[in-house]
């Protein structure tokens, strides 16, 4: 259920109400949702201060939405709108599998390039960030810093459950 650990009601898996999460089409709690299909991520289009907490499935599926923009508008066509590319889910392993599918796309394509386009501004034409304005070199370590925050999160609020009264 959304949220993932716990009992699988909504209000165990949220780690403090109003965390954003996982949901069903129709009951997210944002004026923005992210994804395709019968389960969208909770997102507005301006970021809310002070920021909401989130859940282990909400962020996971937030890398997951990223790294398939990220990889659709430097590696792709260009063409599809990042919400349009994740497929929420509810089941923690398949989205995992997601993510990782992703990254292994991300990191290929990193690494077949040449340091010219590393140096190259605009490279990268992700819509949602500074990809166009900046060496992309200057992305690629902007994706590692988000990847290692949101798991760092991802391994605290995991080991918070675990001790949970």
């Amino acid at each position: 259920m959304p949220g993932w650990p716990g009992s699988p009601t909504r209000s165990t898996c949220e780690p403090v109400p109003g965390a954003w999460s996982v949901r069903r089409r129709g009951e997210e709690r944002t004026s923005h949702a992210i994804g395709t299909g019968d389960w969208v991520l909770d997102e507005d289009t301006e970021d809310p201060d002070p920021a909401p907490v989130t859940t282990i499935a909400w962020r996971l599926q937030h890398l997951h939405w990223s790294f398939a923009g990220r990889c659709e508008w430097t590696f792709g066509q260009r063409r599809r709108r990042p919400a349009d590319l994740v497929r929420a889910t509810v089941s923690a392993s398949l989205a995992l599998e997601r993510l990782n599918t992703v990254l292994d796309s991300w990191r290929a394509g990193i690494g077949a390039l040449t340091e010219e386009q590393l140096d190259t501004t605009g490279f990268g034409q992700f819509p949602h960030g500074s990809d166009p304005d900046v060496p992309f070199a200057v992305i690629v370590a902007w994706t590692n810093y988000e990847f290692t925050h949101h798991m760092a999160e991802v391994a605290l609020l995991r080991d918070l459950w675990r001790h949970r009264g």
